[in-house]
Parts: C-alpha cells; sequence; structure tokens
C-alpha cells in the first residue's frame, strides 16, 4: 500500500512539473519575436523582460516567508492555484490586446510574480514530503518537465510557423487551467512537524541569519546568479543565435527538443551519481557544464553544432537542478526550506534573469550577438570560480538519510 501511494503521489508531482515547464516554454522560447511584434525594440525588450524577474523576485521572498512561517494556514496547494488564477485572464487579456510600454512592463512584472515564481513552491512541496519520509524521485519529475519543455518546443514552434507568434499565449493559458488541475489532483500537502503549540512559536529565521551564517550557500548562490545570468544573456535572444547560424522557427524547437532529453539523462544518472559522489562535487560538475555550454554555443558554426553541444546540458543545468533542492535540504535547516528554495530561485532565475535580460537588451542593440556570446561566457566562467568558492565553504554534512532515499530508493 506504501508503495503504491507513493507511487501515485510521484505521478501526480511530476503531472504539475510536466505542466508547468511547458507554460514555461510558451513564456519563453518566443518571447523575443513576440514583443517584437507588438513593436518593441531590443532594449525595451530586455527592460520588460527584466520586469519579469523583478517580480519573481519580489513575490518569492514575501511569498515564501509567510508559507514558511504559517504554513498551516497558506498551504502550499493555496499558493500555487492563487497564482495560477492571476496568470490565467492575464494571458488571455495580453492575447487579445496590444498595450503600451508601461503597461506590458506591469503584465510582464505581474507573470513574473505568478508564472516564473512557481517553481519554489513545486519544489517546495519535494521537501515537505521527504520530510515525512516518503519517497520522492524530484530528478525524474524534473526529467519529465525537460521533456515537456522540449515537446512542448516543437508543438509551439510549428503553431508559430502555422498561425503567428501570439498564439503562444493562447498556449500559455491552456496549460495553466491543466497546472491548476494537477495541483488540484495532488494528495494533501503535510504539514511541518511542530511540537508548539503556537504556530507562531516557531523558529523561521530571517534572510539575513541566513547569509551571516551559511558562507557556502552564499558562494552557492552568487555562483547560480552568475551561470544564469550568462545562460539568459543566450537564451534571450537565442531565436537570432539560430538565425544567424541558418536556422528558423522549426529548427530552434527542435533543439529545445534535444536538449530537453539531454536535461532527461540527469534523471537516471543523478541517481548513480549521488551514490558515488557528493552533492557539493555534483554542482562543481554542474557549473564547468554550464560554462562549457555558453563556450561551444559561442564557437558553433551551424544548426547541427548547436543541436550536438546540448549533451552539456546533461552534467550542466540538467544536475544543477535537482541537485541544488539537495543542497538546499543539507544546508539549511528544516523550517527555513521553503525561504531556501526561494533564495535559489531569486537569485538563478530572478537576479540573474533581471541582469541577463537587461544586459542582454543592451548589447544585443550595441554590438549584436556575437559580443552578446562573448560577455555570457566570461559570465559563466565567473561564476565556476563562484562555484567552486562555495563548495568548499560549505557544510561537510552528509544528506539526511530520507533525502538519499528519495533519490536512489529502487522499491
Amino acid at each position: 500500500m506504501g508503495k503504491f501511494k507513493d507511487l501515485k503521489f510521484n505521478i501526480q508531482y511530476s503531472n504539475i512539473h510536466i505542466f508547468y515547464w511547458f507554460i514555461l516554454a510558451a513564456s519563453t522560447i518566443y518571447v523575443v519575436p513576440l514583443l517584437r511584434v507588438k513593436g518593441f525594440q531590443e532594449s525595451q525588450i530586455g527592460i520588460i523582460l527584466s520586469a519579469k524577474y523583478i517580480g519573481a523576485i519580489v513575490s518569492q521572498v514575501i511569498i515564501s516567508h509567510f508559507a514558511d512561517k504559517y504554513s498551516r494556514v497558506l498551504t502550499l496547494k493555496k499558493i500555487l492555484i492563487c497564482l495560477c488564477f492571476i496568470s490565467l485572464p492575464l494571458s488571455i487579456v495580453f492575447y487579445m490586446s496590444d498595450f503600451n510600454f508601461v503597461i506590458t512592463i506591469i503584465i510582464y512584472f505581474i507573470f513574473g510574480s505568478t508564472i516564473n515564481g512557481t517553481i519554489t513552491y513545486i519544489n517546495a512541496i519535494a521537501t515537505r514530503f521527504m520530510d515525512i519520509g516518503r519517497t520522492v524521485y524530484y530528478s525524474y519529475a524534473r526529467g519529465f518537465g525537460s521533456i515537456a519543455w522540449g515537446v512542448g518546443s516543437v508543438i509551439i514552434s510549428y503553431c508559430v510557423e502555422a498561425k503567428n507568434v501570439e498564439i503562444i499565449m493562447v498556449i500559455q493559458a491552456i496549460m495553466i487551467v491543466l497546472l491548476m488541475i494537477a495541483v488540484c489532483m495532488l494528495e494533501p500537502i503535510p504539514q511541518k512537524k511542530i511540537a508548539h503549540k503556537d504556530e507562531d512559536a516557531v523558529i523561521v529565521h530571517s534572510y539575513w541569519y541566513l547569509f551571516r551564517n551559511c558562507i557556502g550557500f552564499d558562494f552557492f548562490l552568487i555562483a547560480s546568479m552568475l551561470l544564469f545570468i550568462g545562460y539568459t544573456l543566450q537564451t534571450t535572444f537565442l531565436v537570432d543565435i539560430v538565425s544567424k547560424v541558418g536556422g528558423g522557427n522549426v529548427e530552434l524547437g527542435y533543439i529545445e527538443l534535444v536538449q530537453s532529453i539531454c536535461e532527461l539523462l540527469p534523471a537516471i544518472l543523478y541517481i548513480v551519481m549521488m551514490k558515488k559522489m557528493s552533492t557539493n562535487n555534483i554542482l562543481r560538475i554542474s557549473a564547468v557544464f554550464a560554462f562549457l555550454m555558453t563556450l561551444f554555443i559561442m564557437l558553433s558554426q551551424n544548426v547541427n553544432h548547436l543541436m550536438l553541444l546540448q549533451i552539456c546540458d546533461i552534467f550542466g543545468f540538467g544536475m544543477y537542478w535537482p541537485t541544488s533542492v539537495a543542497f538546499v535540504y543539507k544546508e539549511i535547516e528544516k523550517h527555513d526550506w521553503v525561504k531556501g528554495q526561494a533564495l535559489v530561485s531569486v537569485c538563478s532565475l530572478g537576479v540573474g534573469g533581471v541582469l541577463g535580460t537587461i544586459l542582454s537588451g543592451n548589447i544585443m542593440q550595441e554590438v549584436g550577438i556575437d559580443g552578446l556570446l562573448k560577455v555570457s561566457t566570461l559570465l559563466a566562467a565567473l561564476g565556476v570560480v563562484f562555484m567552486f568558492i562555495g563548495m568548499h565553504f560549505s557544510s561537510r554534512k552528509d544528506l539526511k538519510k530520507n533525502m538519499v532515499e528519495s533519490y536512489v530508493s529502487i522499491e
């Protein structure tokens, strides 16, 4: 019965990842062509997209604090459903109407606060179940999410080719509805084990406390930020990179598909690596391969090269996501797990996304795609340096037993 219950949960949890990453594909891959159609220039596009990441930062910092402190009232399911409920009508409105620069910034700020901020609470669901000893195959769920991104990219590319780029907002709205259904179907999320009668008495530390007492975690956050700035510089204008080497919309979709397949392999490899290597070493490896990917993109000469180099993502960001969850679990006290996951998302997808999009728009407008690729590679190299420093200063504690079981159990 226990095995069936765990299997049922992992299927439900994987569905959430599938619909989330499909939404992210719809809202990310063709966002630059969409904003160009709506009349915005590269520098304006950078500012608009930075507003999305700023929204993610603000919402995650605020919501995660209260989610940790008042988990009995503000449940993760309620948070996810509310965020979907806000983003759904906004997607439809943005599809049906054109707005000026300022209103578009506000709209993307809200998109960031809802769509982009969702991953923090999806990851936090895993840690809540791990805390009570349930088997959570996070790497598999994340792997299915990668496949959803890849398959979604191909579907979206054909839709854009057949219709127009605005169709991505319709796809986004449909996937948001499916995500809401998946969240509603998930079994009740366990609450924290609290020994106090009054939940307010639980010791929930401030962000400042985490910064002062988790030096290795601090450097990990800086490394994540730099790696994602380099990554965002390239992905924001990936459509132009593909065009530079002779590709089009369909080729872009297949490149994303290949990348997603490469990100699925870590779901299998991670189980082996968790048995053989420490979390710190896996993060070192992921940083190196994330850098190599930016380097090889800069050196690529045709579409086939772009597809082939996606192999780097197996040990790059494909390993980063499940390992970052494990790293938070071992570095941060359990009452601060949601806050820890929020900081990872804020520094990587948030701050990294903000600075990456602002820089990408301005660099693209000033020096073009070649200059953009050089800057992204340099920043990714700095990310590797900070990752190695962070792993040197991080605690040497082993992963807790139920976390290891959650990744390597073969029950």
